[in-house]
């Protein structure tokens, strides 16, 4: 059974509706009106998690390498499920090459399927319980405004309420303190979730831009 809908502002009903269907449609496609003005986009994408989960974490690719990115991705994964959201990860994975740690260089991008096998590190982290969306969400991620360093426990004990699809800053990188024994934990299930490509392609990265220009690597 499909289930089919085209929905336009309607953000609440969407949250509180679409996981009751889970056991009685195979399938559900959902198309929002691009006039949507509420949070029905994030709603949907969150749809296949767990209904307590309401906001999108949209992890930012950084230009700083494959490392730091890593870093980012388990930062972020961390951060989303203690505030209860789910995430979304990036398409393309930016790394540079030849800077020797240069103020700015060439950056080059690849698809995150060249560097992670997506579908095994997915897998992995919904297993630990962390809610990965599927497919992009759309329109822009609002920026949220935290202060790092940030420790779990602070997060833990406001327990602040997000909703619709955020994005942090630029900084980058290990900025989360797992400072409680169910942050540590969290910590090195999604740590290890990463599942490395089965053939890891250098080939795949290529200058990101046409025009190849310069730019800095601060992200």
């Amino acid at each position: 059974l499909l289930l089919a809908l085209m929905v336009r502002d309607e953000a609440a009903n969407l949250a509180a509706n679409l996981p009751r269907v889970a056991d009685v449609a195979d399938y559900v496609v959902c198309g929002v009106d691009d006039r949507t003005a509420d949070r029905s986009a994030a709603a949907v994408a969150a749809a296949g998690c767990d209904e307590r989960v309401r906001g999108v974490l949209r992890i930012k690719v950084v230009e700083k390498g494959l490392n730091n990115q890593r870093l980012r991705f388990v930062q972020e994964i961390l951060l989303a499920k203690l505030l209860g959201a789910g995430v979304e990860l990036p398409n393309l994975i930016r790394t540079r090459r030849g800077c020797k740690f240069a103020a700015k260089c060439a950056f080059e991008q690849a698809p995150f399927d060249a560097v992670y096998d997506r579908n095994k590190t997915v897998a992995r982290l919904r297993a630990a319980g962390i809610c990965v969306v599927a497919g992009r969400t759309r329109g822009k991620a609002r920026v949220a405004r935290v202060r790092f360093p940030l420790p779990a426990s602070a997060v833990e004990r406001a327990a602040p309420r997000v909703e619709g699809v955020f994005q942090l800053g630029k900084g980058c990188c290990t900025l989360l303190v797992a400072d409680t024994p169910r942050s540590a934990r969290l910590f090195v299930l999604v740590n290890a979730a990463f599942a490395s490509a089965a053939r890891f392609a250098p080939a795949s990265f290529r200058r990101a831009g046409s025009s190849g220009r310069r730019r800095g690597c601060n992200g």
